[in-house]
C-alpha cells in the first residue's frame, strides 16, 4: 500500500464532472493503484485547486462505482475491479435495451472460442479437474433443467479461466448476467429437442478431448460448432416452441406412446 500516492495534475479540473474524469484517468495511467491511500479531503482539494463539495460528490460516485473504498477514521483507499459493479451495470443495459442482449452474445462466442484455443496450451491440471466435474455434471443431471444449466454455465467458465488470461476472464465474467441469459435461451432449444440434451453433452465432452489433446484448431471448430448447434436443432422443432418445423422431445414421447398398443389388446396371430 503508498500512502498519498504523487498525482500527476496538468490541468486543474473544476466541476463534478471534470474532477471524476480526472480520478478515471490516473487509475486508467496506473499512478492511482489497488491499495493507495489518497490524500485527506481537505489536501486534496487544495492540491486539484477544487472545491471541497465537488471534490466530495466525485469521491461518492466513485465510491458507488466500487473504484474507492472511503473508511471513516482511516482514509480513502483505491480499491480492486469490482465485478460486482460491471454485473449491476450489464443487468440494467439488458433491462434498458433487450437489443444489448445480441450484441453482447457475439462477444461471448468470441471468447470462449479464442479460449478453446489458447486453452490448449495454458490449462493446468486442476483447469481439467474443473471443466471434467463440470461435464460429469451435465451427464448426473440431465432431468433437471435448471441443475443442468449450472452445470453447463460452470462448463464454459472453466475452459476461459483455463486461458489464464486476467483481462480476458475479467471482461467474460463482467458478462456474465448476459451469458447466463443467452445459457437459459439456448438450453430451452436443447431441452424440446429428441436426444437434444445427450447430443449437447457429447459436444462438450468433444471440446474438452480437443483442449486435452492440444488441439487448438479442433477445439475452436468444436466451439463454434456449439454456438451454431440450437439454429439446427430448431430445424427439427415445431414451431410451437420456436423451431421451424418437426417433433420436440415431448412430442416424440407422445407421438411413440401413441403407436403402442393399449393394455389388453388382443394380438394378431398369424394367420
Amino acid at each position: 500500500m503508498r500512502d498519498d500516492p504523487e498525482i500527476v495534475v496538468r490541468a486543474k479540473p473544476r466541476g463534478f464532472e471534470e474532477i471524476f474524469q480526472f480520478f478515471v484517468k490516473q487509475f486508467a495511467s496506473g499512478r492511482l493503484k489497488p491499495g493507495d491511500r489518497l490524500l485527506p479531503e481537505r489536501d486534496l482539494a487544495q492540491a486539484l485547486e477544487v472545491s471541497r463539495p465537488s471534490l466530495r460528490e466525485a469521491m461518492r460516485a466513485m465510491a458507488l462505482l466500487g473504484l474507492i473504498d472511503i473508511r471513516p477514521g482511516q482514509g480513502t483507499f483505491v480499491c480492486p475491479p469490482n465485478m460486482t459493479v460491471l454485473y449491476e451495470f450489464f443487468s440494467i443495459m439488458l433491462s434498458f435495451n433487450p437489443g444489448f442482449h445480441q450484441n453482447a452474445v457475439l462477444i461471448r462466442q468470441a471468447i470462449e472460442c479464442q479460449a478453446a484455443r489458447t486453452a490448449c496450451r495454458t490449462a493446468r491440471p486442476e483447469d481439467f479437474e474443473a471443466m471434467r466435474q463440470a461435464l460429469d455434471e451435465l451427464g448426473r443431471t440431465e432431468g433437471d433443467p435448471e441443475a443442468w444449466g449450472e452445470a453447463e454455465v460452470a462448463f464454459h467458465a472453466a475452459v476461459v479461466r483455463a486461458t489464464h488470461d486476467d483481462v480476458m476472464i475479467f471482461v467474460y465474467e463482467s458478462l456474465m448476467p448476459l451469458i447466463r441469459r443467452d445459457h437459459e435461451e439456448r438450453r430451452r432449444i436443447w431441452w424440446e429437442a429428441a436426444d437434444g440434451v445427450p447430443i449437447m453433452v457429447a459436444r462438450h465432452r468433444d471440446v474438452l478431448e480437443a483442449i486435452a489433446a492440444g488441439d487448438s484448431h479442433q477445439a475452436e471448430e468444436r466451439m463454434h460448432w456449439h454456438f451454431r448447434m440450437p439454429d439446427e436443432i430448431s430445424s427439427f422443432l415445431p414451431e410451437d416452441v420456436g423451431g421451424k418445423g418437426g417433433e420436440s422431445r415431448g412430442s416424440a414421447r407422445r407421438s411413440k406412446a401413441s403407436k403402442r398398443k393399449p393394455a389388453g389388446a388382443k394380438r394378431r396371430s398369424p394367420g
